[in-house]
């Protein structure tokens, strides 16, 4: 094997998606950490440690999730651009991609800024609907 068959430039892929998770997980978290502290300090609500730390690790897995769900589209989007090349309007897939990103990552901030005790029991209400038996 011979130093010229090692190819740098997917090493460098993998490592630019990384990144690029790791930054989504941090505005992800900050996001949820931010509101949370916003809205506890709104309505005055003590809350004891138990429940911030549950609540701290609920953002971490939600955020994780969508760190791995848009960390690997946000690398590639970004070594597309870092290579110079660019989206343009006749390439209607990646346009079309690219707006559904962004509007998946803006409805997760979303999700991540609302109050939480509004979102509780939320999947619960939905189950009921469809539940026949």
């Amino acid at each position: 094997m011979a130093l010229s068959s090692i190819n740098p430039t997917n090493n460098m892929n993998k490592q630019n998606t990384y990144k690029c998770a790791a930054t989504w997980f941090a505005i992800d978290m900050g996001v949820g950490t931010c509101a949370d502290i916003y809205h506890s300090s709104k309505n005055n609500i003590k809350r004891s440690s138990k429940e911030i730390f549950k609540q701290t690790g609920k953002n971490a897995l939600w955020a994780g999730i969508s760190a791995l769900a848009f960390g690997p589209i946000l690398g590639k989007l970004y070594n597309t651009i870092k290579q110079g090349k660019s989206i343009t309007d006749e390439d209607v897939i990646s346009t079309t991609g690219f707006t559904a990103l962004s509007l998946a990552m803006a409805f997760r901030l979303f999700v991540a800024s609302r109050p939480h005790p509004k979102w509780k029991g939320a999947f619960s209400k939905l189950r009921n609907l469809f539940d026949f038996f």
